[in-house]
């Protein structure tokens, strides 16, 4: 195991450290947050437009749009980790959100096997790149 020592603001940092620094708890702050926001969000937004009649379009909705999160930050979480080591903070996060709503459309494009009109797919493409770059922020190291 080879110790490399860097120096940062708050302290030093060894090249062994797990996933760039990245502790178990990071990890589970960028796959699972980003999609639980969205699905909380999704589930708000069919529930006030449909009413308390539509509860259960409301819930499917929502677990539809966090099974698409979770695959966008499983995707997105090793694309951020190779851009940290280059890219500051926001132009890390902004590309890892262009990547989440290109996953997104694609996903959605790749089920149905034809091309849907822009308003089916514009849903798809911002909770995406929320997921994405929602997850990059909160998960990122600020003091690098």
């Amino acid at each position: 195991m080879v110790e490399h020592m860097t120096r940062t603001g708050a302290g030093t940092r060894t090249a062994s450290d797990d996933d760039e620094g990245r502790t178990p708890m990071k990890r589970l702050v960028f796959l699972l947050l980003g999609p639980t926001l969205i699905a909380f969000v999704i589930w708000l937004i069919v529930f006030c437009a449909s009413g308390p009649c539509a509860h259960g379009l409301a819930l499917f909705c929502a677990v539809i749009f966090f099974l698409l999160g979770c695959v966008v930050s499983a995707i997105a979480k090793p694309v951020d980790g190779y851009l940290s080591r280059a890219l500051p903070l926001p132009l890390r996060a902004l590309l890892n959100a262009i990547l989440g709503g290109t996953i997104g459309v694609g996903m959605v494009l790749a089920a149905f096997r034809m091309m849907l009109p822009l308003w089916i797919l514009a849903p798809f493409a911002i909770s995406g790149a929320y997921c994405a770059g929602l997850c990059s922020v909160f998960s990122g190291d600020a003091g690098r």
